[in-house]
């Protein structure tokens, strides 16, 4: 099955139960700013509405590009990225290099950055772990353990801001490093 095939079945259960069942973690509040850095656009739209369903406030982008013009003029709580993208104007970027942007940017320590991806090899994995990212969720997507995921790093980045933490800190990593 073909990603936008899985994200058109996701999409039908999300329009047939007006949300995905889920409720919100304690820590965060009333809705989460949520950017998706997708460039295949039925992905983006079901994950979106799925968002969307759920109260919080979804922008998406479809390139690296975007993305860091937005997350420049108005940072979200979560980043949800793809791994790999068509060529981004003049670079290829991709979200290992998004990822990289936002770690090295202090203003935006604080947020959660998920990989949603379709490259699930052991070695993505490793890589996902060790660039910063604070998980990594397979495509084709299941949309409850998507928003759940989400939710629970809406809770930790909520956790980041009053403890003023940056990002990939004892909260959210599965490294078992002692810190």
């Amino acid at each position: 099955m073909r990603h936008s095939d899985s994200a058109n079945a996701s999409l039908q259960q999300v329009n047939a139960t007006g949300s995905v069942g889920t409720s919100r973690p304690s820590l965060v509040g009333d809705a989460m700013k949520i950017l998706i850095v997708e460039d295949d656009s039925a992905t983006a739209t079901f994950m979106q509405m799925a968002f969307g369903a759920n109260g919080d406030d979804v922008e998406t982008a479809s390139s690296v590009a975007d993305a860091i013009r937005q997350l420049d003029a108005n940072p979200p709580d979560v980043v949800l990225t793809d791994l790999t993208f068509g060529r981004d104007g003049q670079t290829d970027a991709d979200g290992f290099s998004l990822v990289d942007w936002v770690r090295n940017a202090p203003q935006l320590a604080h947020i959660g950055v998920l990989a949603v991806s379709g490259a699930g090899s052991p070695d993505v994995l490793r890589a996902v772990d060790v660039r910063g990212f604070d998980g990594f969720v397979a495509k084709p997507v299941d949309v409850a353990l998507l928003v759940e995921r989400v939710q629970r790093l809406g809770a930790a980045v909520d956790e980041r801001r009053h403890r003023g933490l940056g990002a990939v800190d004892d909260i959210t990593s599965n490294r078992g490093r002692a810190d």
